[in-house]
């Protein structure tokens, strides 16, 4: 999996509600300013306004770096905040998994490790550090928020590394079936000459033990979704 992280990408799914038990909350009465507050409750758990907009903000400044595209929109769509509520709701429930599992966090030098790697990828998607800060400032984002954002994707993504150690067995068969049945057909609708299947074996067995481990995660993330009581405060 790889260790480029976006919010938009942290199992490389898409994600949706109605797998467990959810209860929308209705909208807070007219009056007042609101600081902060809550968008959903997972087992107990808030998760707050606030947490959903940093991760949206990111979502989008990750995404528009990877297509080295301009900032663009002063203000989140509520599409974008809505799905940056499914991924943190997911987020908690891996958190929880990851607790009742006992699976320690990465040792503290690593994590902040791999967190400096992350930031480096960022600077280098941006043009340098300081026309990186000046998209974080940009997507109202702080180097805080996202080494926060960052420190909690990466504990997770060790964890699925952990909890999934050993899936994704590919057989021989399956090599042979996706060369004739999908890369052969591909290379001629290209009109390309279809590489031996000597030289692209390693190739399609790693691309079907992503596969296997992506359907293996959605099967997971199903499994705790349903097993969890997620009330939904604000709707976006």
């Amino acid at each position: 999996m790889s260790k480029h992280l976006s919010i938009v990408g942290l199992v490389g799914m898409a994600l949706a509600f109605g797998q467990g038990s959810v209860a929308r909350g209705q909208a807070p009465p007219p009056g007042g300013t609101v600081v902060d507050g809550i968008a959903a409750v997972v087992d107990g758990a808030p998760l707050l306004r606030s947490e959903v907009e940093n991760a949206a903000w990111y979502a989008r400044l990750s995404a528009q770096l990877a297509r080295q595209a301009a900032p663009a929109g002063a203000h989140l769509e509520a599409a974008e905040k809505q799905t940056a509520l499914r991924h943190l709701i997911d987020e908690q429930l891996l958190a929880e998994a990851q607790a009742d599992e006992g699976y320690p966090p990465p040792p503290p030098a690593q994590l902040e490790t791999d967190v400096e790697t992350q930031w480096a990828h960022l600077a280098g998607l941006a043009g340098g550090e300081a026309a990186l800060d000046a998209r974080l400032a940009a997507d109202h984002l702080d180097r805080a928020a996202v080494t926060a954002l960052l420190r909690r994707q990466l504990t997770l993504l060790a964890f699925l590394d952990q909890h999934f150690s050993g899936s994704g067995t590919v057989t021989a068969a399956q090599i042979q079936h996706y060369y004739e049945t999908t890369f052969v057909p591909e290379a001629e609708r290209r009109h390309l000459a279809a590489a031996p299947l000597a030289q692209v074996r390693a190739t399609i067995a790693t691309l079907l033990r992503q596969r296997q481990r992506a359907a293996e995660e959605q099967q997971w993330l199903q499994t705790l979704r349903a097993g969890a009581h997620i009330e939904l405060r604000r709707p976006w």
